[in-house]
């Protein structure tokens, strides 16, 4: 049935582009009205040092039990087809909305309006879109420097971050360099979220876990960015506060191994913090380097349960303290700019987690290296290369070298504004 979406996704698009190369020979037609359209597919060639059936096993102690490998299974992958929309609706507001075929799914990614012309340097944002916490998770894939996102964001925040239905209001200061800052409301419920969710469930058939009051995810942020001359400065923060509800029983897509012991998590005021900064230096118009950071750490304390035997059903207090950051360098050197390169250092190195006030012995200092080149024959075309030396996951409770290679290619026709700095 999926393949149907697909061919309906490529008829709208037709039909969209068509409709545009008449305009201009009918100009009473009513095509001014028809919103702007964007394709883009991403396609990749991934090898790896661990066999693709030990990769399903990925874990990172203490931070998450379940890592996917989307986008890295060995020989070709299909990552997603990605259609945008956008329209001004009216003077007051416009519309934005992306739908993703990504790994046997369709998907609304993000659609929502936001307001025109408030006063006072205010805005509007309602409907499912990506939270602005943290530098990254308000990215599409697409925007990346890397294939992969940072193993902060992996594993505290999810391979595909935190998008939710909800409210953003935000604020743009009246002052001669960019200020703004912002709070969200967000509905908080995801399948396979290593920290949020609001979902009760029941477990083991022993306990119902209670859902959590909707919505249940609260976001706060500051943004600031400031120039110098052909140096440019980016630096903010932002907070997530929310519900946790994780089970981990045993699952079809999940480690179904005889010593895995179902357990599960609730807690109702988890909190990510996470610290940004961004430094680029333009050397030419098309030339330039950056350095970028993000910190994100994650504190927790709720409840924690776990069956040791079938009908046996054990409680403890749980509190969580977790921690990442990732360092970057991206530079574009030729005089066309064509070429990229770049390289990333991630380290999650803070795993603390104390069961009823006893401290549990968690490996931390867990690091991956990536370095990766890149062309860009054109602004709608990407050639990607990419080299991972990995020590962060865990499989079967052992620590393992996972090294990977990872070709990309990654295409888009139709109208693509310009990316975010």
């Amino acid at each position: 049935m999926q393949k149907y979406y697909i061919f309906i996704l490529l008829i709208l698009v037709f039909i969209s582009l068509s409709a545009a190369e008449t305009k201009s020979s009918y100009p009473f037609l009513q095509n001014i009205f028809n919103p702007e359209l964007s394709l883009i597919v991403d396609t990749s060639f991934a090898s790896s040092s661990i066999e693709d059936h030990d990769r399903v096993h990925f874990e990172i102690p203490g931070f998450t039990d379940h890592l996917h490998a989307e986008g890295k299974t060995s020989g070709f992958n299909f990552n997603y087809l990605e259609l945008s929309f956008y329209a001004p609706v009216d003077p007051y507001f416009e519309l934005f909305a992306v739908v993703a075929y990504e790994h046997d799914e369709l998907e609304v990614e993000e659609a929502y309006v936001n307001t025109l012309g408030l006063p006072h340097g205010f805005n509007v944002r309602l409907g499912k879109f990506l939270s602005a916490f943290g530098r990254l998770n308000e990215q599409h894939k697409h925007y990346w420097d890397f294939y992969d996102t940072p193993l902060a964001y992996e594993s505290i925040l999810g391979p595909h971050g935190i998008s939710s239905t909800g409210v953003r209001v935000f604020w743009t200061a009246p002052v001669n360099f960019y200020l703004t800052m912002g709070a969200e409301i967000l509905q908080g419920s995801f399948d396979h979220n290593p920290t949020f969710s609001n979902d009760g469930f029941t477990f083991g058939n022993l306990i119902e876990i209670e859902s959590a009051s909707k919505p249940s995810l609260y976001t706060a942020f500051v943004k600031s960015s400031v120039d110098r001359g052909d140096n440019v400065f980016l630096f903010g923060g932002s907070l997530f506060y929310g519900a946790t509800r994780i089970n981990h029983e045993l699952e079809e897509e999940t480690n179904s191994e005889e010593d895995h012991i179902p357990h599960a998590l609730s807690a109702n005021g988890t909190k990510v913090f996470g610290l940004e900064f961004t430094y680029k230096r333009l050397i030419d118009s098309y030339r330039s380097i950056s350095f970028q950071t993000e910190l994100i750490s994650k504190n927790l304390d709720g409840d924690f349960y776990k069956i040791m035997e079938p009908g046996t059903l054990e409680t403890a207090s749980v509190e969580k303290a977790n921690a990442g950051i990732y360092a970057q360098v991206i530079a574009r050197f030729d005089r066309y700019g064509r070429w990229r390169t770049g390289f990333r250092y991630d380290l999650l190195f803070q795993n603390k987690t104390e069961f009823s006030g006893i401290e549990s012995v968690l490996p931390d200092n867990l690091f991956r290296c990536s370095a990766m080149v890149e062309f860009n024959p054109t602004e709608f075309s990407r050639i990607r290369l990419q080299y991972n030396y990995d020590r962060s996951k865990f499989v079967e409770g052992k620590q393992i070298t996972n090294q990977e290679i990872l070709f990309q290619f990654n295409f888009s026709i139709g109208a693509h504004g310009a990316h975010k700095f």
